[in-house]
């Protein structure tokens, strides 16, 4: 989620509670990988700094996020 979300068309749908639910996503997403043995990638890391409409994903940001698991596949075979 982008950082100006009351710019949105979908502010009111999500507003700065959703915005700080969102953010936590990643650590909690880690720890259950880390529980379960399962490998994890952050797209946050990448992403999300240019969504148009603070939501969605611009198609650069979707080619990065697509790079990150690719190498992330990678490094596991």
């Amino acid at each position: 989620m982008g950082e100006n979300l009351t710019d949105s068309v979908y502010y009111g749908m999500f507003d700065e509670s959703s915005a700080a639910l969102i953010r936590a996503l990643p650590a909690r997403f880690r720890t259950l990988a880390e529980k379960y043995g399962c490998a994890f990638v952050d797209g946050s890391a990448v992403t999300a700094a240019k969504c148009s409409d603070q939501i969605h994903l611009t198609a650069e940001e979707h080619a990065v996020l697509g790079r990150l698991i690719a190498d992330k596949l990678r490094e596991l075979l």
